[in-house]
């Protein structure tokens, strides 16, 4: 019996327990210099618009599999007559690489004001931030 316990036992040191996968971690901002600047209002000019954006970083050396990882993105932004317009998109992270960057179209006819950013991968909800955008403050003379 003692045996028998004895191989039980050395045989569950082998084992080890493989909790969930690290989460990936998502910002939106603004890309600046290759970084993101988590600003939360935000300059607009129709002369050179600020690339607004969200960066998703999977954890090094994260055990991605043979499939892509496929991230969900949400813009809900002011529309015509005081609606709410909403803007949905999938990306697949790039073979090989662990960092995504999307910079968010911006047309000179989209209004300003609050937009709403969400950023979700399968079920989780990585990034849910708003942003106030408004016109640039004039500059004295």
């Amino acid at each position: 019996m003692r045996l028998y316990q004895y191989l039980l036992g050395f045989s569950l040191l082998g084992c080890t327990a493989q909790g969930p996968p690290p989460s990936p971690k998502a910002e939106v901002g603004v890309f600046f210099g290759g970084q993101i600047q988590r600003l939360s209002r935000v300059e607009v000019s129709s002369v050179k618009p600020p690339k607004i954006g969200f960066r998703v970083e999977f954890p090094e050396g994260a055990h991605l599999g043979a499939l892509r990882p496929e991230i969900s993105y949400e813009i809900v932004r002011p529309g015509p007559s005081g609606r709410r317009v909403t803007h949905k998109g999938k990306l697949l992270l790039p073979e090989g690489e662990t960092q995504l960057d999307h910079v968010l179209p911006f047309d000179a006819s989209y209004k300003l004001g609050v937009w709403n950013v969400r950023v979700v991968h399968g079920e989780q909800i990585l990034a849910d931030r708003a942003l106030y955008l408004v016109p640039p403050r004039p500059s004295s003379p």
